[in-house]
C-alpha cells in the first residue's frame, strides 16, 4: 500500500496509528476488525528519538499499556536500499513473522529517479517479499504536484509508482484539521469509503522530560465528500507552494478544470 500526502498532512501518524491497531489488535480506525500481529517500523525520516515519541503519544491517548506495544520494533536510519542486489533477501529476513511493516518514507529508501519508469523496481521487491512472507507493507510517500485530476499523478514521480502499488490511499489536509483518506486504487480487498478524521489531544501524561500532551485518532465522518469549488482548488493548490509564481496554465493543470471554467 502506498500511503500518499503532502508534508505535514498527517501521513506518518496515520500510519503509526495503523500500526498501533495491528500489535493491539484494536480495530483499525475504531471500526474495521484486524488480526493481532507483530510490526516492525523502518523508519528514515527523523530518527529513534521523534519515532519513539510519537508512537508514545499516540498509545497513550489509545490508552495503550506498555505490554501491547511488545509486539512493535522501530528501526531508524538503518545502512539500507531498496536498490541494493541483496535487498529482497534482507527485507525476506527482516519481516518475516510480522504482519505489517511501515517504511517512511520511498524517497529515504531508494536511490532511483522517482520520475523515471524503474523507480517501481523498489515497489516491485517488496510486492515479492509480502507474497512469499504474507507481511503488508505501508510505504508513505509524497504527493506529486501536478495534474490533481488523474489519480495516476497523485504520488510524487512517475506514474509507474502508482501501477506498481497493490493500494494506494491518498490524504488530504484541510483547513479545519480535519483529514480526508481516501482509496484511490484498490487491487485486492474490500474497497474502502473516504474517511475524514482528526488528530485530537486525549489528555497529558508523565515522561522523564515532564508532561507530554496524548493524540488520539477521531473519525468525523465517513464517505464522499463534496466536490470543491474551483475556487477552493486553487486555493489549496496555492497553499503547497507559498510565495512561488505559478503560471496560469501550470494552475489550470493542478486544478484540472476545463480552460473556459477556469478562466
Amino acid at each position: 500500500t502506498l500511503l500518499v500526502g503532502f508534508g505535514f498532512s498527517g501521513k506518518t501518524l496515520l500510519a503509526s496509528s495503523m500500526a498501533l491497531s495491528v500489535v493491539s489488535g484494536r480495530p483499525l480506525f475504531g471500526r474495521i476488525a484486524i488480526s493481532k500481529g507483530r510490526v516492525l517500523h523502518v523508519d528514515g525520516e527523523p530518527g529513534r528519538v521523534e519515532n519513539v515519541a510519537r508512537y508514545r503519544i499516540l498509545a497513550k491517548g489509545m490508552g495503550l499499556a506498555q505490554a501491547d506495544l511488545a509486539h512493535l520494533t522501530c528501526v531508524s536510519l538503518p545502512k539500507f536500499s531498496l536498490d541494493l542486489p541483496d535487498a529482497t533477501g534482507l527485507l525476506r529476513m527482516a519481516v518475516r513473522g510480522h504482519m505489517l511493516c511501515v517504511i517512511d518514507c520511498f524517497r529515504s529508501f531508494t536511490t532511483a529517479d522517482e520520475n523515471d519508469s524503474r523507480a517501481r523496481a523498489g515497489l516491485d521487491r517488496l510486492a515479492m517479499v509480502s507474497e512469499d512472507t504474507g507481511c503488508a507493507f505501508v510505504v508513505i510517500h509524497h504527493s506529486g504536484k501536478g495534474d490533481r485530476s488523474d489519480k495516476r499523478h497523485a504520488p510524487r514521480g512517475s506514474s509507474a509508482l502508482f501501477d506498481a502499488a497493490a493500494n494506494v490511499l491518498n490524504l488530504d489536509a484541510k483547513d479545519d484539521q480535519t483529514i480526508v483518506l481516501t482509496q484511490t486504487k484498490v487491487r485486492s480487498g474490500a474497497r474502502m469509503q473516504p474517511l475524514h478524521f482528526k488528530f485530537e489531544p486525549a489528555g497529558d501524561y508523565r515522561e522523564e522530560i515532564g508532561r507530554r500532551e496524548s493524540l488520539r485518532l477521531v473519525v468525523v465522518s465517513e464517505g464522499a465528500e463534496k466536490e470543491p469549488s474551483i475556487k477552493e482548488k486553487i486555493v489549496r493548490v496555492l497553499r503547497f507552494a507559498p510565495g512561488m509564481r505559478l503560471p496560469a496554465p501550470d494552475l489550470q493543470k493542478s486544478v484540472g478544470v476545463k480552460k473556459e471554467r477556469y478562466l
